[in-house]
């Protein structure tokens, strides 16, 4: 069973893992931050955004490894724009993802073969 077959999604930022996917510690950001997927200070992979100081750019780890999956959330439940920048690679095809629905939710996983980011699931909103 895939990752992507392992995870329940539902409305108002509520994600629910089920078995084989353990997300342990979360990270909050609220300004401009890159993620950082090795070492020491490696960021945890789940990351709650709140923009209610204002729109902010999240940038994606340069270290990823392939099948890295990390979960992101917005939290405020606000439409205030976040942006997710690739760092140099594409997400699904774009530069860039934009957050700017309440409650938004995206689970992004680093593709080695496609050299990029993709969107294996979301809460639809």
């Amino acid at each position: 069973m895939s990752d992507i077959d392992r995870i329940l999604h539902t409305g108002q930022g509520k994600v629910y893992p089920m078995a084989g996917i353990r997300l342990g510690a979360y990270g909050t950001k609220t300004t401009a931050a890159t993620l950082n997927a090795a070492g020491p200070q490696a960021d945890p992979r789940r990351q709650r955004l709140d923009a209610t100081a204002g729109a902010f750019t999240l940038t994606m780890p340069a270290n990823s490894s392939d099948g890295d999956l990390w979960l992101l959330e917005e939290v405020a439940g606000l439409a205030t724009a976040i942006t997710i920048d690739g760092n140099g690679k594409n997400i699904n095809g774009a530069a860039t993802l934009t957050f700017n629905q309440p409650y938004r939710v995206r689970w992004l996983q680093w593709d080695a073969t496609l050299d990029g980011w993709i969107i294996v699931a979301s809460n639809g909103v």
